[in-house]
């Protein structure tokens, strides 16, 4: 299992985007910059799948976190679990 959870969660902030709310390109951009991200080197995570959509544009792998099962494909999605911890622990087994 991924152990450092609490690590990982501060970075799930509001305000590191100045308060711009998701999936505003504009927020994106902000964080890209301001911590010096390579999308095609980043995931982003999200419960709403239409916020992923930005993210997708940007190059980012998109990671759609739901508890419900989607029978809809969507070309901007590229992965799909039922929690965070589930697809970081996934994520741990492949690196």
């Amino acid at each position: 299992m991924f152990r450092n959870r609490r690590s990982v969660l501060r970075h799930f902030d509001i305000t590191k985007s100045n308060y711009i709310p998701k999936p505003m390109k504009s927020s994106l951009n902000k964080l890209i910059k301001q911590y010096e991200l390579n999308p095609l080197e980043t995931a982003y995570f999200d419960d709403l799948e239409k916020n992923l959509m930005s993210a997708s544009l940007k190059g980012f792998t998109t990671i759609h976190i739901s508890e419900k099962s989607s029978s809809e494909s969507q070309s901007y999605i590229d992965f799909r679990f039922k929690t965070v911890i589930n697809a970081l622990d996934m994520i741990s087994k492949v690196l």
